[in-house]
C-alpha cells in the first residue's frame, strides 16, 4: 500500500495505490499529511474500510503530503565505474 493524491491542482484527493491500482479514499477522509507517515497513523490507514472506494484512473497525480516542505533523498545506484 503506497500513499498518494491525485486530481487537478489545488483540489488533489487522497488515494492509495493497492496492487498498482489507485482507490479514491476521499470520501473516508482528507489529504495526507506528514502526520500519516508516523506508526499511529499508519495503523488508521491500515484499519480503513475501502470497500466502498472506487478505483480510478487519474489524470494527474500530484505531491503525496500537503505539509512537507523538504524531502531529503540519498542516491545509492552510483557504481564505482562512473567516478
Amino acid at each position: 500500500m503506497k500513499l498518494c493524491q491525485f486530481g487537478p491542482v489545488g483540489a488533489e484527493k487522497p488515494g492509495l495505490v493497492i496492487d498498482g491500482k489507485i482507490r479514491d479514499i476521499s470520501s473516508l477522509r482528507g489529504p495526507w499529511t506528514s502526520a500519516d507517515l508516523s506508526p499511529e497513523g499508519q495503523e488508521v490507514i491500515a484499519k480503513l474500510d475501502l470497500s466502498t472506494c472506487p478505483d480510478v484512473e487519474p489524470d494527474r497525480l500530484g505531491v503525496p503530503w500537503q505539509d512537507i516542505s523538504k524531502y531529503v533523498c540519498i542516491g545509492l545506484n552510483r557504481s564505482e565505474e562512473h567516478t
